[in-house]
């Protein structure tokens, strides 16, 4: 119960972190699109509205050019003709007025005032001479609306309201501001800009502010995220639909990660990091004598997930480029557990490891001639190497050759299938054919002659190597081998691979295979085959 309320959870936590990663994902996506889209909204507005603003100054400037003859600054009928063709020439001014002693006196379109319009105190200066009214009425009930004012030093613009002002849109917030020696709000939603400021951003929605390069004026402009997503809904739909398919699809790639860490591959390079490998021993018989003259010693991995198998874990160490750490790394366990064994034999006890085709290099052949293996007297050290035609015939003679030099045999091994070399075989400097089980595990009296494996003795007596016949798993097998002459067998019918301690048991007791009741088969069957190669 508690394993799988274990399994439950995980698959809980799994699911819900790819759910919520995928929230999270989709949000950052709606949060970027739409400050996107919004913010070019925003800018588009805003950067029209400077342009407004700026066209408004440059039209004031040019005027007030145009008026600064003294005689021109009076409220005479002549003056104010002149002043209403400058109303009516520049878009944007709604009248101009002319100062009196104490304040306006006359504008273009009222005429002359009844008094004159004394400037009130609400101004923001912007200049020495100059000052705006945000909003600024010259008569009470004139039935005209009141409009921002910008005086100079003799005359005063109003002007009409701007674009943004008229606009009906109410999904976006707005201010324009005189950014002199403190910020002071000419139209809008007072307060954005000291907001925006302080906060760096906002956080009610999305603002946008442009600033002109020739005046002291900036706009805001800023859509409240309930505006926002308002207009924008159809973005939130289309997201949510992602959002469960995004989160489907992390459920299962996370799950699938999880798993991946359970590979062949991860698990055999977590081993090999971390030294997880172990050795068995699978006994070498002299089929002559049936007693064990040496073992192979075989690569073993089994971690949490169970046992990984060496046409599993091999592959990966060579993808990977680990073989010379590998192979030295596993020879050192072969020694050591091997050490402890009784050997009173005239020879020595032969010690069969396994080597990659790329282990055929100088660096192995350094490895081994310093390892104390070779200089121990009760054993025989063999590399048992598979032919591959990735090594040159030059390379594959001139490192065998060295290992020879150092007191090693080698053993052709996986011999009858895949890559092989007949030249190589003549090498005076090998010592074994390791025929491989496929050829031999079918092995009977009755077809052992007339299998291809009956002409592999041959091969071997031509080239002067003798035969370790691997995979006799049956006393028929036995029986085959023996009639074929191969001088060594190995396999499952003498003993599977044991832990070192298991094997050296074994050899302790001195155990023989074809000897009593069993040696009396293996003659029955040879002797069947005598008189079937005679009828």
């Amino acid at each position: 119960m508690r394993r799988i309320a274990l399994v439950t959870l995980k698959a809980f936590l799994i699911s819900s972190s790819a759910w919520l990663l995928a929230a999270a994902l989709c949000v950052v996506a709606a949060y970027l699109y739409l400050n996107r889209d919004v913010t070019l909204e925003n800018s588009y507005i805003a950067s029209q509205t400077i342009r407004d603003v700026e066209s408004i100054s440059s039209k004031i400037n040019t005027t007030s050019m145009a008026l600064s003859d003294p005689s021109l600054q009076n409220c005479s009928a002549s003056s104010r003709r002149i002043l209403r063709g400058h109303v009516f020439e520049n878009s944007g001014i709604s009248d101009i007025g002319i100062y009196g002693e104490r304040g306006v006196a006359c504008t273009a379109m009222i005429g002359n005032l009844p008094a004159e319009a004394i400037d009130p105190d609400n101004y923001i200066p912007i200049t020495e001479n100059g000052r705006i009214w945000p909003s600024r009425d010259l008569l009470e009930d004139d039935g005209i609306d009141s409009s921002l004012a910008i005086a100079t030093s003799q005359l005063i613009y109003f002007i009409e309201p701007l674009p943004i002002e008229e606009s009906q849109d109410s999904s976006f917030l707005w201010e324009i501001v005189y950014t002199g020696d403190s910020p002071y709000t000419i139209s809008g939603t007072e307060g954005l800009y000291r907001n925006f400021t302080a906060e760096n951003g906002s956080l009610s929605g999305i603002v946008s502010a442009e600033c002109s390069e020739s005046l002291n004026v900036c706009i805001l402009v800023m859509r409240p995220w309930k505006s926002i997503l308002g207009q924008h809904y159809v973005v939130l739909i289309v997201l949510s639909l992602v959002a469960l398919m995004l989160g489907f699809w992390l459920s299962s790639l996370i799950r699938w990660l999880l798993d991946r860490s359970t590979t062949a591959s991860v698990r055999t390079l977590s081993a090999v990091s971390k030294g997880s490998f172990h050795c068995a021993y699978q006994p070498i018989v002299d089929i002559g004598t049936g007693g064990i003259v040496g073992c192979e010693v075989l690569a073993r991995l089994e971690d949490r997930y169970g046992p990984l198998s060496p046409a599993e874990f091999i592959p990966v160490i060579a993808e990977n480029e680990l073989m010379n750490d590998f192979s030295k790394m596993m020879f050192d366990r072969a020694f050591s557990g091997i050490r402890g064994i009784q050997w009173s034999e005239t020879k020595p006890f032969k010690l069969s490891f396994n080597i990659f085709p790329a282990n055929l290099n100088s660096e192995m052949v350094q490895f081994f001639k310093t390892h104390p293996a070779l200089s121990d007297d009760r054993l025989q050290v063999c590399l048992e190497v598979t032919e591959d035609s990735s090594i040159s015939d030059t390379q594959y003679q001139k490192t065998i050759e060295q290992f020879n030099r150092i007191g090693i045999e080698i053993s052709v091994d996986d011999f009858g299938t895949g890559y092989g070399n007949m030249s190589r075989l003549q090498s005076s400097h090998l010592s074994y054919l390791k025929v491989d089980k496929s050829l031999i595990s079918h092995l009977t009296p009755e077809n052992a002659k007339a299998s291809l494996t009956s002409y592999i003795p041959m091969i071997a007596d031509n080239t002067g190597l003798q035969i370790v016949a691997e995979g006799i798993e049956t006393v028929e097998n036995l029986a085959a081998v023996k009639s074929l002459n191969m001088q060594y067998g190995q396999g499952f019918y003498f003993s599977r691979p044991l832990p070192s301690s298991d094997f050296i048991e074994l050899v302790a007791s001195g155990k023989t295979w074809g000897v009593g009741a069993e040696k009396g088969k293996i003659i029955e069957l040879a002797d069947k085959l005598k008189v079937s190669e005679k009828n």
